[in-house]
């Protein structure tokens, strides 16, 4: 009779054993069926908005393209999303929205604010601003607000991030230009490599250090010029991602990897709203 209980007592725990293995596996595929899983993720590149957009239609859209943009991602369901909001999903296990887009205006204009954030309110998406600081501190001591060629100022960037509407990620303190010295912040040729990250991490933590409450998480490339040597620091800096202008549509996961040269798509007012989104497949 004690054998047979002994014998029944062992059988019991053995099928305890299996099951609690097999939920172990069950769990194990689903969690990197999970992290597995790649999302569509377009990101939008705009860069300044004009009523008259005649002298420069590659790199300047009217506010009527892009409320017509923004009416059309949310007319077929798409949602906007920050980098911070990406950063959570990869890094922290949250989840993103169904047909998340990220909607990006490079360089600080002004008009940005003027034009883009009362539509983007109206229709209550987010988007991101990469300013240059050097531009911000001339147009704050100008106070100079002109929609056809100002900078935002410090006080209208304080506002745009109280929002909630608005990021502000980190574009360079004085990397935007292309000279013979330099195009962007890419290193040159022969260049001394101690010397070069020197010199481009000093120039990033100015923006940083400015912006220290809500600190960019993102640094996006001026020109989309890059190198292996400014992604090198850009991570030891602790920039969750970076922005290239490389055209496409990214697929991010919750490989942290995935979120460094990220593709953008750029868009110019050569073409209609439906006609633009269409042609991306979207």
């Amino acid at each position: 009779m004690v054998l047979t209980v002994k014998i029944k007592n062992l059988f019991f725990v053995l099928i305890i054993c299996i099951i609690s293995l097999i939920g172990s596996i069950t769990l194990a595929t689903v969690t990197n069926t999970e992290n597995d899983k790649k999302i569509a993720l377009p990101i939008l590149m705009y860069h300044s908005i004009k009523k008259d957009n005649s002298y420069s239609p590659k790199y300047i859209v009217t506010p009527e393209i892009f409320e017509n943009d923004l009416k059309y991602l949310k007319e077929n369901g798409y949602n906007s999303v920050t980098m911070k909001d990406v950063e959570n999903y990869v890094y922290n296990g949250k989840k993103l929205p169904k047909k998340p887009v990220i909607i990006t205006f490079d360089d600080g204009y002004y008009n940005n604010y003027h034009y883009a954030y009362p539509i983007a309110k109206k229709y209550n998406m987010k988007f991101i601003i990469s300013v240059v600081e050097k531009y911000s501190d001339m147009f704050s001591e100008k106070d100079d607000s002109n929609p056809e060629y100002s900078h935002l100022t410090w006080k209208q960037i304080e506002e745009l991030q109280n929002s909630g509407l608005v990021e502000i990620q980190n574009h360079s303190y004085n990397l935007h230009t292309i000279s013979k010295e330099r195009n962007g912040c890419k290193i040159n040729e022969n260049e001394d490599l101690k010397s070069y990250e020197k010199l481009l991490e000093n120039d990033l933590k100015k923006l940083q250090n400015k912006l220290a409450k809500s600190p960019p998480n993102t640094f996006v490339y001026p020109f989309g010029a890059m190198c292996e040597e400014s992604e090198k620091v850009a991570k030891k800096m602790g920039f969750i991602a970076t922005f290239s202008c490389e055209n496409g549509i990214n697929y991010i996961s919750r490989d942290k990897n995935c979120l460094y040269k990220m593709k953008r798509i750029i868009r110019t007012s050569k073409d209609s709203t439906d006609v633009f989104f269409n042609n991306l497949s979207m």
